[in-house]
């Protein structure tokens, strides 16, 4: 998934996604582009997006494209916690 920043006559930054006009249905085709495990590409910026601007999105693609690594770790650490032995299990620390 590639994603292009332009900046439109009225001054707001626009975003196509593979050459298409964003939309809101994209918000869900990225979330799931990125839990599948592909990255998230920055495709230019149009020379009207100012350093600062290109700094900004970079950081935040970064961010994107680090949720599926931090969720997998996340689940790594969480089955390691449920992974128990029943043996160790104790009845009267169940609260119901």
């Amino acid at each position: 998934m590639k994603l292009k920043f332009t900046r439109k006559e009225d001054g707001n930054i626009s975003l196509t996604i593979n050459d298409k006009d964003f939309n809101t249905d994209d918000y869900l085709k990225i979330i799931k582009e990125v839990y599948d495990g592909n990255e998230i590409e920055l495709d230019n910026f149009d020379e009207s997006i100012t350093e600062e601007e290109q700094a900004s999105i970079k950081k935040m693609i970064e961010k994107i494209n680090s949720i599926k690594n931090d969720a997998m770790l996340d689940d790594m650490d969480n089955d390691s916690d449920t992974d128990t032995n029943e043996e160790d299990i104790n009845p009267e620390d169940i609260p119901f």
